[in-house]
């Protein structure tokens, strides 16, 4: 039920952004990533950590422009490919 009302959320939002040039689409992404990453604490505390084990060798600061830029390369991501024709059967 929760994938359904997450997919019914997302859907027309997703389709708006097909309609969309490119480059503006892209740029609509970058915004919503650097939103989340703003406002979702959690999210962004578990980035750190893990960027921590994983990016050991690089200073705090690095790790942090480096988790910045996958945000932003997360807002990047071709909204135009994403296969939302139907429900996995799986998922009813």
């Amino acid at each position: 039920m929760r994938q359904r009302l997450e997919y019914a959320a997302a859907w027309p939002f997703i389709k708006v952004l097909g309609i969309l040039p490119r480059p503006l689409a892209r740029a609509i992404g970058i915004g919503l990533a650097w939103v989340i990453y703003l406002l979702h604490v959690r999210l962004r505390r578990v980035g750190h950590a893990q960027s921590r084990h994983g990016i050991s060798g690089k200073s705090e600061a690095e790790r942090a422009r480096i988790l910045r830029g996958e945000f932003c390369f997360a807002g990047t991501f071709n909204w135009r490919r994403l296969p939302l024709s139907r429900v996995h059967a799986g998922e009813r």
